[in-house]
C-alpha cells in the first residue's frame, strides 16, 4: 500500500512537466525517404490519476507527503472506476488516431500491439525489423484531472510522450512531449491550452459525470494527436 501510493504521487508529478523531457524536432532532411510509419500500441491496463497541487499535507514532511499520497491515490482509484478504462481507452484511441492522421498525411500506417510495459525508448528495438516499416513511433499517455488546491475545481490533464525512430538503425528521429489542459507555469511540455469546458468543482462532481470527464480526456487527447500530427508532416 505505501508503495502504491508513493507511485501514484511520483506519477502525478512525473506527468506535470516536473521530469525531464527529452526532446527533438523533426529531422526532415534525414526523414526525406521515409514512407512508411509502424505505429506502436501500448497495452497497459489504464489508470487515471487525480493531482491536487498545492495539497496542504505536502507541507508536513513525509507524514503529510503520505496522508497527501494516500488521497490522491485513493481518488485515482474513484476516477478510474468512474471513467472506466474499458470504455475510455486512451491509448488505443492514441495508436488508432495517429494511424488516422498520419495516413492523411502521406504516409503508409500500421498499428502493432506492444508487450504490456514496454517503454518508448526500447519500442523500436523490440519490434526491430518485424514492424516492415522505415520507421517505428512510440507514444505513450498518462491522463488526469488537476486541481490547484483542495478548494479549486478540477481541470482535465492529458499528456503524450512521443517518439519516432528510424527502423533500420533506430536513430531518433523526432521526440517531444506534449500536454493539454491544467497549465503549469514552468511546464517542460509543449503545451496545449484548454479544458475549461471540462472543469469539476469536486471529485463528487466528477464522479456523477463520468461521461463528461471521459470526454474531456478524449477531446485533450485528439488535440494532442493533431499536433504531433502537424509536427510530422513531411512539407
Amino acid at each position: 500500500m505505501l508503495f502504491r501510493t508513493l507511485s501514484m504521487l511520483l506519477l502525478a508529478l512525473a506527468v506535470t512537466g516536473c521530469a525531464s523531457v527529452q526532446k527533438q524536432a523533426f529531422n526532415r532532411e534525414a526523414a526525406a525517404g521515409l514512407k512508411s510509419v509502424a505505429i506502436a500500441e501500448h497495452t497497459n491496463k489504464e489508470e487515471y490519476f487525480i493531482n491536487i497541487v498545492a495539497h496542504p499535507g505536502m507541507s508536513f514532511g513525509l507524514i503529510g507527503g503520505l496522508v497527501a499520497a494516500a488521497e490522491l491515490s485513493s481518488k485515482a482509484s474513484r476516477l478510474t472506476a468512474a471513467v472506466k478504462p474499458e470504455q475510455t481507452e486512451l491509448q488505443k484511441r492514441l495508436a488508432r488516431q495517429l494511424n488516422s492522421g498520419l495516413g492523411a498525411a502521406g504516409f503508409e500506417t500500421h498499428v502493432v500491439p506492444l508487450q504490456p510495459d514496454t517503454e518508448n525508448k526500447l519500442v523500436a528495438t523490440t519490434l526491430g525489423k518485424s514492424a516492415n516499416s522505415d520507421a517505428v513511433l512510440a507514444a505513450s499517455v498518462s491522463a488526469g484531472y488537476i486541481a490547484a488546491s483542495p478548494t479549486t475545481p478540477y481541470f482535465p490533464y492529458v499528456q503524450v510522450n512521443v517518439m519516432l525512430s528510424e527502423g533500420s538503425t533506430n536513430k531518433v528521429l523526432y521526440q517531444d512531449s506534449i500536454s493539454y489542459g491544467y497549465s503549469y507555469p514552468h511546464t517542460k511540455t509543449v503545451h496545449l491550452a484548454g479544458g475549461e469546458d471540462y472543469h469539476f468543482s469536486n471529485m463528487n462532481d466528477l464522479e456523477e459525470h463520468a461521461d463528461r470527464a471521459r470526454d474531456g480526456l478524449t477531446h485533450g487527447l485528439d488535440l494532442v494527436v493533431a499536433q504531433i500530427v502537424a509536427d510530422l508532416k513531411k512539407n
